[in-house]
Parts: C-alpha cells; structure tokens; sequence
C-alpha cells in the first residue's frame, strides 16, 4: 500500500548498514549477512514509514553522500543486467569490501 518495492534508497542504505558490497551475489551470502541485510531493509523502512506520517524527513547514511558516516569515500555508479535497466547505486568501498564467491559465504558479522 505504500511501497511499490524496495526502491533505491532502501537498497542502498540496507546494503550499507549491513556491510554488503551491492555487487554481492545475494545466493552466496552467508545465513548471518542474509539476516542482517533483510533486518535492515525492515527497520530502515520502517522508520521511513513512520517519518512520512509524522511528516520528518528521513536522514540517509550513504544515498546521494559524498563520504559515508566512517568519513570515507562513497562511490556511486549504474548497474542492472546487461542491456536492461540500470540503477544508480551509492556504495563505500572501505565499508562495503567486494569479497570473492569463497568470501562471501565465509565472512561473519561482526
């Protein structure tokens, strides 16, 4: 009723709080960063949600920054599959590390 989907602001910031690179294949996570990424995606729309009612805004961490809260770089580039639809993404490097398929699925949260 009130989200059409998880549009890009919720992709970037749940991907961010969680510590998952956006080009992380999802099917190669660990059972911890899965849990981690679905429970920010939860409260980060929640809280969203809750501030369209009370009229606030919400405060993003990383969509459309220049540094991340760690003071850090963020980068910013379009993917989606090739010759379809692509989206922009707001990422830190430092905070966010590309790991390997064998890396993915060994990483634990801390």
């Amino acid at each position: 009723r009130y989200f059409s989907g998880l549009g890009n602001i919720i992709k970037n910031e749940a991907l961010y709080r969680a510590g998952i690179h956006p080009l992380s294949l999802g099917s190669l996570l660990s059972h911890q960063h899965l849990e981690a990424l679905v429970d920010h995606v939860v409260e980060f729309s929640a809280d969203w949600l809750q501030g369209k009612f009370e009229g606030r805004q919400q405060h993003p961490q990383i969509y459309q920054k220049e540094q991340c809260p760690g003071g850090h770089r963020v980068m910013r580039e379009a993917f989606g599959p090739p010759g379809g639809f692509q989206r922009l993404t707001w990422w830190c490097p430092q905070c966010q590390p590309r790991l390997s398929p064998d890396e993915q699925g060994q990483v634990q949260l801390s």
